[in-house]
């Protein structure tokens, strides 16, 4: 089903897909996808994984909005239990299935997820070729969430140099970026190939943008998907407990074993880096450089010529209020700053 070809100077491999993979009148385009070399051990039994309707499937490119998403999704298939998602880890509730690729993990998470009770929560990065082939015959629900390549190449740089222990240049990063290099790349076939499957009844694709500035309706979109209904009431709770400040100070959501695991692995001691990082979309504007913000525009033309997807870049443009509101000061301390924020 599967090859499997070692990256150049890297542990990572390149896999790709023997078969031609092929749904209903679809046009995939499977490119190699990077993944650490542990992946060839688990590839079979992920692609052959028992689907059951009442799965619960979120997919997206690493840093794309994913945990977010994981826990407002649970609390809505699971009767807003606020309780039950401050007692038990994310992690658990909403299993990352191939987390067990990665050598800072030394468990089988592929057996975690076969084991877990029903309904099941389940994460992914996988592009759709590697996914589990009975997910197009079972068709259980699929969230998917998109966001804007440059923002995403940033949040990972930090991820990278501060879960994987990355030491290079956030020059050479960000190159390995548009080049495909890292893992879980390609970046923009994933994307696309998500894009492709918008239409069909069981899948639910947003962006990371929708949920900065418009998370009432996607919330009101993911309740009608799931058949639910609550109060007024129950869903400013809700909005309220998936805030950035809430998300980034609840232990349940942001991996503070793994980060602490991963310090002492890398030995990042002075490290602050706290895996919900700052939550604010456009953030790349302060830390991508000139060359590489037009590098991006240029990559961004070329990937999306003769496709009909679109980045919503304007939804950056965040009100005053907005921006406040995330990062938790005063709106008239931040009017001076959003104006340098955003002038260009």
């Amino acid at each position: 089903m599967f090859t499997f070809k070692p990256v150049e100077n890297s542990t990572n491999i390149e896999v790709s897909v023997r078969e031609e993979f092929k749904l209903a009148d679809y046009n995939f385009n499977h490119e190699p996808c990077i993944l650490p070399h542990k992946y060839e051990k688990y590839a079979e039994r992920i692609h052959n994984l028992k689907i059951y309707e009442d799965d619960v499937w979120i997919i997206t490119f690493p840093k794309s909005g994913t945990t977010w998403t994981q826990e407002i999704v649970w609390l809505l298939d699971n009767n807003l239990d606020f309780a039950g998602a401050k007692e038990t880890d994310l992690y658990k509730r909403s299993r990352f299935i191939e987390r067990c690729i990665f050598d800072v993990i030394d468990y089988d998470s592929v057996e975690f997820v076969e084991n877990m009770p029903r309904p099941r929560h389940i994460k992914t990065h996988l592009p759709v070729a590697l996914l589990p082939k009975q997910l197009w015959i079972v068709k259980p629900k699929i969230i998917y969430v998109a966001r804007n390549p440059k923002d995403t190449a940033i949040s990972y740089y930090h991820h990278y140099v501060n879960i994987f222990g990355y030491t290079g240049t956030k020059k050479d990063f960000l190159n390995s970026f548009i080049e495909e290099r890292v893992i879980h790349c390609p970046y923009f076939s994933h994307i696309l190939n998500f894009w492709e499957l918008r239409h069909e009844e069981n899948i639910i694709s947003f962006t990371y943008e929708d949920l900065q500035f418009d998370k009432k309706d996607v919330i009101a979109k993911l309740c009608k998907f799931f058949g639910k209904m609550y109060s007024n009431a129950q869903l400013l709770e809700l909005m309220k407990h998936t805030s950035f400040n809430s998300m980034r100070d609840n232990r349940s959501c942001n991996l503070v074993d793994v980060i602490k695991n991963t310090k002492k692995k890398y030995n990042l001691t002075d490290s602050d880096y706290s895996f919900i990082r700052k939550g604010i979309t456009g953030s790349y504007k302060t830390e991508m450089s000139k060359e590489f913000n037009e590098k991006f525009d240029k990559w961004i033309n070329l990937k999306l010529k003769n496709t009909d997807f679109k980045f919503n870049f304007c939804k950056m443009k965040m009100t005053v209020l907005q921006y406040c509101v995330q990062i938790g000061k005063s709106q008239l301390s931040c009017n001076f700053k959003i104006f340098l924020y955003y002038k260009n």
